[in-house]
């Protein structure tokens, strides 16, 4: 299985409750291919904070959608008409179960000469 580390945009509300702790899970409608396994989560918060706040480390990622609410709801940093409407007509889901993060203050050019644009929901970070 190939590892990657990958860039999510986090709206800043939702950074401000994993750094508190009150969000545990993050909620994706697409996430990496089959076969990839996420080393590291690059966390860039978007606008009016544009940098790059954290790196996240993982327990795991759960891919039921039918039940993601149901045992995760609570951790996940939104009410479950947010999380139903997120989700609404969506075949796939994920929840990707936080263990810890680290935090950063940068900006996404000073760590990568490729950096054109934050990504709009994920991207790989390009191998050196």
């Amino acid at each position: 299985m190939k590892t990657r580390d990958v860039i999510l945009s986090i709206k800043p509300k939702y950074w401000k409750m994993i750094k508190n702790g009150s969000k545990t899970v993050e909620w994706r409608r697409k996430w990496v291919k089959e076969g990839v396994k996420v080393n590291n989560i690059i966390v860039y918060c978007s606008a009016p904070v544009k940098r790059i706040v954290a790196t996240l480390f993982v327990d795991y990622v759960v891919d039921n959608l039918k039940m993601l609410w149901t045992e995760y709801g609570k951790a996940g940093g939104v009410s479950k008409d947010e999380f139903d409407g997120y989700f609404d007509q969506q075949s796939y889901g994920y929840a990707i179960i936080i263990n810890r993060f680290i935090e950063h203050d940068t900006t996404p050019e000073k760590l990568w000469t490729w950096w054109k644009r934050p990504p709009q929901n994920f991207m790989y970070v390009r191998e050196a």
